[in-house]
């Protein structure tokens, strides 16, 4: 009777044992975990204003006492800034303050020495045909779009104390994903220069 009774307690704790062994077992495992930075690039640039003649303002370059036949000093560039991705060029110029006077104001744009790397288009958009990179110094600057307006010397005392001002804005777009192929860049058939941007949506100051 002993010996039974001592292999029924024998037999029953190692049953006991097995059934602990098999609530602790773990298998070998692991676990990672990576979280992927995006961050975006932006595409920054400033139109800049220089004079001989004229005196800088915040807004632009001001002249005074200005006479028929005179030719002033005015060099708007464009350069990106430092951190800017690659970028494509144009400029939109309005000349307000002629508006009483026809023809006036196509007299002073026609009278501009537009830079030769500059295109107008149908749109009435000035385009730069030079990618700008920020990674080059010899590209981060636009060509003046610019360097003289000439006030004609047919003009008479029909002006006189006349005001004008001639408004430009500059806009980039970035290059990468804005190539030709992609339908993105129009050219002129003729010179191939670029005259027009499609697919652009609307364009806003950089954050």
């Amino acid at each position: 009777m002993n010996r039974k009774k001592l292999t029924a307690v024998v037999a029953s704790v190692a049953l006991v044992a097995v059934l602990g062994i098999g609530g602790t077992l773990m298998y070998f495992t692991d676990k990672d975990e990576k979280t992927n930075v995006i961050t975006l690039g932006k595409v920054d640039g400033t139109l800049d204003e220089d004079s001989t003649d004229g005196d800088k303002t915040d807004d632009g370059i001001e002249y005074g006492d200005i006479q028929p036949g005179d030719t002033l000093n005015k060099v708007p560039t464009v350069t990106l800034a430092d951190d800017s991705q690659d970028a494509y060029l144009r400029v939109e110029m309005k000349i307000d303050g002629l508006d009483d006077y026809e023809g006036y104001a196509d007299a002073i744009e026609s009278g501009l020495d537009i830079g030769s790397n500059w295109k107008k288009g149908p749109d009435g958009y000035y385009y730069y045909n030079v990618k700008l990179s920020a990674g080059d110094e010899a590209s981060k600057t636009s060509q003046p779009l610019f360097t003289t307006v000439v006030i004609p010397a047919t003009w008479g005392n029909e002006v006189s104390e006349a005001t004008f001002k001639i408004n430009l804005v500059a806009e980039l777009i970035q290059a990468d994903n804005f190539e030709d192929g992609q339908g993105n860049i129009i050219r002129d058939a003729d010179t191939n220069m670029i005259i027009g941007w499609n697919n652009t949506g609307t364009i806003e100051p950089a954050k």
